[in-house]
């Protein structure tokens, strides 16, 4: 017996569409919810399964591709984004109720629809922080966590590895928590009292939760996340910038001793802070821009007692300041004076014009969409030498604050992912792709190469960013490898003639040189290509699916299935269940009621037999 809301209370929009924030994907959708409570999200996957629907939950749609596009049923999260407290303020077991005493740790519970601005804001009220995530805040969790989105701390993982346990609705409704055995949180009887539902199911099971943790969906609907966090800290950063050659060497040499990144830092400059440990970075990150390839950024984050904020703004993009008009008038302003040059000032004067009229057929359209069509307008000219320049200007608009003598220092947050209000989704699009490699392997360093070697042959306009990361436990992560992983991000402002083509190939220089393209990316893996690049992970991972869902394909989208995101073939029922709270609560409950009396009957000692009175002694 599962529980469903009585009623649905929820939102429902029949026959929309589905645009992916990417705007790479769009569909129709049949129905479209946003459920208001865990019932009512109940009363969802009960109604779907009795009716044969299938189903995709979607948090804030940041995906590339279509991960979470169902054309049937989908359902928002975005209604579920807050705190949750029963669990982990009453449920808790001996060892984490002493972490938190000595503040070396800290839980919070969390509804699946909430932002990464959601946690930080409500961890920062705590005087508590998340040791890592990734670069933006606009994310939901459930997203950023089913696509093992991560950041680029040296010795974190991504934010899946945060996650100490979870609480999911699949088939039928039936709902369960999951911890892992070897991790456990929690303990029974205050657990299934805290639970709402009696016949919530209870699994501690290793195998499970990590094959959860980066689940895309396919196991069912997250409603909630416990995450690990810790005491609040502040981040010092600071940029600088070197050669390709230097870098690339300094990597080579890193791979070949294995000890990186010491190669890399012995040859950076040192910081302009005094209580930092210089050579034991939390945080590092390399940035090209794809039109200077020359030289490259190289950002440094450390843990810092400064309690002083430096070079902190919530101020946006200055490409967000300056607005789709702002950029109109610079390329006009630029291209003005060309228009006496003969003949070449005919064309020119033709594309000043079209470039005012895509504004004015579109005045609210983004900064991004209008700086594209400035790009374009240059390569139409032959002036495609400017767009260097122009992307020039954007990264050193972006990279120099903390270039300065005084560095960057905030709180750990916001020196991540930025100010809650600060999000790119208004300001440009991108289309990216970020191939995960191991960082012990010759074979990113390879691929960086090949990367910078071919970019100049494409019209396109974007950076290349490396960051390193420790592994991770869950199953189809694609950090999961031995030790230390490094991503490689290669991105393109949105509409530039040659990002298809750029796209494609530096997919397939990925995948050639066995980097696995981010789940929440681009990312056109087929089903043999995926086994290869996750061999017998991704085999335990399917078999995990079906033994908690059987055959059901509920939860199936084109996604799961073209990358072989599916049970194995034969698999019927479920065979995995945990035990439900009621029982545990039955089972519980007479021992319970005994020590706890309150007012317990006396205990009557047996009958004494009579006392005879003693005879006096004659004689």
């Amino acid at each position: 017996m599962t529980c469903p809301s009585q009623s649905y209370s929820g939102g429902e929009t029949d026959n929309t569409s589905f645009t992916n924030w990417a705007g790479r994907f769009t569909g129709p959708v049949n129905k479209f919810f946003a459920p208001a409570s865990l019932p009512d999200l109940v009363n969802l996957m009960q109604s779907a399964s009795s009716q044969g629907h299938t189903v995709h939950a979607v948090g804030s749609g940041w995906a590339f591709e279509n991960s979470a596009y169902s054309p049937d049923w989908m359902i928002s999260l975005s209604r579920l984004n807050q705190e949750i407290t029963a669990v982990t303020g009453t449920a808790l077991n001996a060892t984490w109720l002493a972490n938190q005493k000595a503040g070396t740790g800290f839980l919070i519970h969390m509804q699946a629809g909430a932002t990464i601005a959601d946690v930080n804001l409500a961890l920062d009220k705590k005087g508590q922080a998340l040791a890592s995530m990734g670069g933006a805040n606009g994310q939901a969790l459930a997203g950023a966590i089913s696509t093992s989105t991560h950041g680029g701390d040296l010795q974190i993982g991504p934010l899946a590895d945060l996650v100490m346990a979870m609480h999911l609705v699949t088939v039928g409704g039936r709902e369960i928590w999951i911890e892992r055995a070897s991790q456990p949180i929690t303990e029974d009887y205050p657990l299934a009292k805290a639970l709402t539902c009696p016949d919530t199911e209870i699994l501690r099971n290793d195998a499970v939760f990590n094959a959860l943790l980066v689940g895309f969906g396919r196991f069912g609907v997250i409603y909630s996340y416990v995450l690990k966090t810790q005491p609040a800290f502040r981040l010092a950063e600071w940029t600088t910038k070197i050669s390709r050659t230097v870098l690339t060497t300094a990597l080579r040499a890193g791979i070949t001793a294995k000890t990186f990144p010491l190669p890399l830092l012995n040859v950076l400059p040192n910081p302009p802070f005094t209580d930092v440990s210089i050579m034991n970075p939390r945080g590092l990150e390399v940035v090209f821009d794809t039109n200077n390839l020359g030289e490259c950024y190289v950002k440094r984050r450390w843990i810092t007692m400064n309690g002083t904020d430096v070079n902190m703004s919530d101020s946006p993009n200055p490409l967000c300041v300056v607005g789709a008009f702002g950029v109109l008038n610079a390329a006009l302003a630029v291209l003005g004076p060309m228009v006496a040059i003969p003949f070449f000032g005919v064309a020119v004067s033709a594309e000043m014009a079209a470039l005012s009229t895509s504004y004015s057929a579109n005045p609210t359209m983004s900064p991004g969409a209008m700086l594209a069509k400035v790009v374009i307008g240059f390569w139409n000219l032959g002036l495609g030498g400017s767009i260097p320049l122009i992307t020039g200007v954007e990264f050193g608009a972006q990279y120099q604050p903390s270039m300065s003598s005084t560095g960057k220092v905030g709180k750990s947050w916001q020196i991540i992912s930025g100010f809650p209000d600060q999000s790119q989704q208004s300001c440009y699009r991108a289309d990216s792709i970020e191939p995960v490699f191991d960082a012990f392997s010759t074979q990113y360093a390879d691929f960086l190469d090949n990367v910078l070697d071919t970019a100049p042959q494409f019209q396109q306009a974007g950076y290349v960013s490396l960051r390193w990361s420790a592994a991770s436990q869950a199953t189809m992560s694609m950090h999961n490898v031995p030790i230390e992983a490094v991503s490689i991000e290669v991105t393109s402002l949105k509409d530039l003639p040659g990002n298809a083509s750029w796209m494609s190939r530096v997919h397939a220089l990925a995948v050639a040189h066995s980097g696995r393209p981010h789940w929440g990316q681009i990312n056109q893996l087929d089903a043999p290509t995926t086994a290869a690049l996750y061999p017998s992970v991704l085999q335990t991972w399917t078999s995990t699916l079906g033994a908690l869902v059987g055959s059901a394909t509920m939860f199936s989208n084109a996604y799961t299935t073209q990358r072989g995101l599916e049970p194995p073939a034969g698999t019927t029922v479920p065979t995995i269940f945990g035990r439900s709270a009621g029982t545990l609560l039955a089972d519980f409950l007479p021992a319970i009621h005994l020590l706890l009396a309150e007012d317990p009957a006396p205990i009557k000692p047996p009958p004494s037999p009579p006392i005879k009175p003693i005879q006096p002694v004659k004689g």
